[in-house]
């Protein structure tokens, strides 16, 4: 069991912002501190036909572990949702790394 970030999303119109760095290191600092657990990475998946948001995450030290073909998402361009292959690729941040390299913790 690992904390796995799931469906961040920012609107258009707030992106480039900091908004979405600021929830990516509340989340980051929320596993950090979870009582009664020592947990020292986070796991996320984004879609390989999202480079924007892989490039989002690997700025922000997440490495590409591996791209899953077999993954499925909800289409909801339409009046009924549908599920669509897809494929996602899985990334992994190791917390100690930030907390050794200087960089600023959330709140400080």
């Amino acid at each position: 069991v690992r904390p796995f970030l799931s469906n961040l999303s920012v609107r258009e119109d707030a992106r480039r912002s900091g908004v979405g760095s600021a929830l990516v290191e509340s989340c980051e600092e929320a596993v950090l501190v979870w009582p009664g657990k020592d947990y020292t990475e986070i796991v996320l998946q984004v879609e390989k036909d999202n480079p924007m948001a892989q490039q989002f995450y690997e700025k922000r030290g997440y490495d590409v572990l591996f791209a899953d073909p077999a993954c499925r998402r909800f289409d909801t361009t339409g009046f009924l949702l549908k599920q669509v292959p897809t494929t996602k690729v899985a990334m992994r941040k190791d917390l100690t790394k930030s907390r050794t390299t200087g960089r600023r913790k959330v709140g400080a």
